[in-house]
This record gives C-alpha cells, sequence and structure tokens, in this order.
C-alpha cells in the first residue's frame, strides 16, 4: 500500500534556522529528513500511554472481584476509585 505524502512549511528566525543546520550537519542530515525524524518523534512522544493512568497499574484479583457488576462498572472503579456500597 502506497502511502501519500504531504509538504509543510515552517518559518524559523535566523538563530533557529542555524542552529538546526548545525545540528543537523553533525548527524549528516538533511533538513528535510532532519524535520521529518522531528515531526514523528513529536507525534510518537505525545501519544505515548500515561504510566500514571490507573488503568495501565490496575491488578485484578486473583480470585474474584466480589463486584457482580465490575463488568459492567470497572471505568468508576478504575477511575473515581469509589468502593462499592455493602448490601
Amino acid at each position: 500500500m502506497t502511502q501519500s505524502k504531504k509538504v509543510v512549511q515552517t518559518t524559523l528566525t535566523t538563530e533557529e534556522y542555524k542552529a538546526l543546520v548545525e545540528t543537523l550537519s553533525r548527524k549528516q542530515l538533511s533538513i528535510q529528513e532532519g524535520l521529518r525524524r522531528a515531526a514523528i518523534k513529536m507525534v510518537e512522544e505525545e501519544n505515548k500511554p500515561n504510566s500514571k493512568d490507573s488503568f495501565f497499574n490496575f491488578r485484578p484479583p486473583t480470585k474474584g472481584s466480589g463486584l457482580g457488576d465490575l463488568s459492567s462498572r470497572h471505568d468508576m472503579y478504575l477511575y473515581q476509585k469509589k468502593k462499592p456500597v455493602s448490601k
């Protein structure tokens, strides 16, 4: 499957441009390739799952939760941290 490509443009100050060119020169990258890599890296970093999210730290009990409504109210238990009221 062939991916379509888009052209993007930006404006940099003279200082930003010089710093970019120097950095890319040390890495032996063209401006085009350097900016492409920077954009990809930023998108990847911004879309990483938050390791502090309680969903990723939840450890289910080994022998059932004792909660009859866990399958339908799991978000409440995970994110609101409310304990069910005993009947």
